[in-house]
């Protein structure tokens, strides 16, 4: 059995430190288990070829969440460029919430989210995983009234989806 290197090692305890966030921002943006687990699949190569290039400017938090975020918005930007139009409108039913969550909520709210821009998604996915309103700021470039407005702003959004919702 191989050793593993120091490298390695460092690389897999940030791996599992940032799994959270990591499995937050594929639920989010991807649809189905197979697009999530590539989609985790191409963050873990891209963090392992930019781990030797961390240059220390900003937390490891925020790197990571930064290399994952952009990894999944060049994915998304790649799958519409292939995308055939109008086959999602062909197959779209209504669903209930009882049909479509079950009782778990967190894919429900997982599922919601999708719904949104692609900067809101990454402002709530940084609330969800308990981000203050000055880390979200830096992470995305924003001011942190700007954060907050938005979150506020996402929030309603997210309850009038809700509310919606057919029973």
């Amino acid at each position: 059995m191989k050793k593993r290197s120091a490298k390695e090692s460092a690389f897999i305890e940030l791996v599992q430190a940032s799994a959270g966030t990591i499995n937050s921002l594929c639920a989010v943006f991807c649809s189905d288990i197979h697009d999530k687990k590539d989609a985790r699949q191409d963050i873990m190569i891209q963090l392992w070829r930019s781990y030797e290039s961390f240059s220390g400017a900003s937390s490891i938090n925020t790197w990571v969440y930064k290399l994952s975020l952009n990894t999944l918005l060049k994915r998304k930007r790649d799958q519409q460029k292939l995308s055939i139009t109008g086959l999602d409108e062909i197959t779209e039913r209504p669903l209930t919430k009882v049909a479509l969550y079950g009782d778990d909520d967190i894919q429900m709210l997982y599922n919601m989210m999708a719904q949104l821009e692609s900067l809101d998604k990454a402002i709530m996915i940084l609330y969800i995983e308990g981000y203050k309103y000055n880390e979200i700021g830096d992470i995305l470039s924003l001011t942190t009234t700007n954060v907050s407005s938005k979150i506020n702003r996402i929030k309603k959004r997210l309850t009038k989806v809700y509310k919606s919702m057919e029973v």
